[in-house]
């Protein structure tokens, strides 16, 4: 009788490759789950620190708006005193700091938190919404468009979207600058400006919801001179001159003028927009922002426009 002997290595061989594949799929099974889980926890976390970032930009907002409607109430104040011209040797008058929009700095402590308040003049930047064609055309060649008639394609796409916003507001067209300065079909740099070619864009040379073309012959760029009226480079070179010697008088003003198509504002007007960008005092000076229009009418302040900003503006 003949016995085959199969030897326990030969048998279990299919067996151990078997239990093999079975323990390398599981392995690639657990790593599967371990990673989703892992990605599904680190998402969370994002999320919920997206959140949170989200929910402080927000709070940060909300109280940088009241520190805007402050603003406000600080101005009707010094507008207040100033139409009742108290002595200012009155005992309240020594130590109350009255609010003026002359590049000055001031603190809006709300609650616990304190805010920086730069307030500047800038009756003489014109509204957007009343500047003609002529106007646009030589604004976006002041801005860099490289041809006249680059400046009147530009010049028909803002207009005909003022016209298709008014047409669906009832309103005079744009109701806000960030309208403009978010509108892709302007070139970046012509929008923000900041750069060596284009100091200043659109964000610093004109407004919304001023109802105004006047100028300042003391505050007004003097570039957008020649873009609003008939303005020689010979005539911004005397302006220029009269600026170094201090305000412009009246009769200086009234002479200089004759014959450029401008409509100046009074030399001792009161300021009748006025520009107020506002940030935590906690936060970085480049840092976020918001900008608000505040704008002036019979020595009534009312926040008209108001956007946040990355950046300085006016600079």
């Amino acid at each position: 009788m003949i016995f085959w002997h199969v030897s326990p290595s030969r048998r279990s061989g299919p067996f151990r490759r078997e239990r093999g594949y079975i323990l390398l799929f599981a392995l690639g099974l657990m790593a599967v789950v371990a990673t989703l889980l892992l990605s599904v926890t680190v998402s969370l976390r994002l999320d919920a620190q997206l959140l949170s970032r989200e929910k402080t930009a927000l709070q940060e907002e909300y109280l940088l708006r009241g520190a805007a409607r402050y603003a406000v109430m600080q101005l009707g104040i010094a507008s207040a005193v100033t139409t009742l011209m108290p002595r200012p040797s009155e005992a309240s008058m020594r130590n109350w700091v009255l609010w003026r929009p002359n590049g000055s700095v001031y603190d809006a402590v709300l609650g616990t938190t304190k805010v920086l308040v730069e307030l500047e003049d800038v009756s003489g930047l014109p509204d957007a919404n009343m500047l003609s064609s002529q106007q646009w055309e030589r604004l976006f060649l002041l801005l860099g468009a490289n041809s006249p008639e680059k400046s009147k394609v530009l010049t028909s796409k803002v207009i005909g979207l003022r016209e298709q916003l008014g047409r669906l507001r009832g309103t005079a067209g744009f109701s806000s600058v960030r309208e403009l300065l978010d509108w892709e079909e302007i070139p970046l740099a012509m929008r923000l400006g900041e750069t060596k070619e284009i100091p200043q864009g659109l964000k610093h040379l004109v407004a919304v919801g001023t109802r105004n073309l006047q100028v300042n012959l003391n505050s007004t760029p003097l570039p957008l001179l020649q873009v609003l009226g008939n303005v020689t480079d010979e005539q911004l070179k005397q302006l220029a001159t009269l600026r170094q010697s201090g305000p412009i008088s009246a009769i200086d003003a009234q002479h200089w003028i004759q014959g450029t198509g401008l409509r100046a504002q009074a030399p001792d007007a009161q300021p009748i927009s006025i520009r107020a960008r506002l940030r935590l005092a906690s936060s970085q000076p480049h840092g976020m922002a918001l900008v608000a229009m505040i704008a002036s009418e019979n020595g009534e302040y009312t926040v008209i426009d108001q956007m946040m900003d990355q950046g300085t503006i006016g600079r």
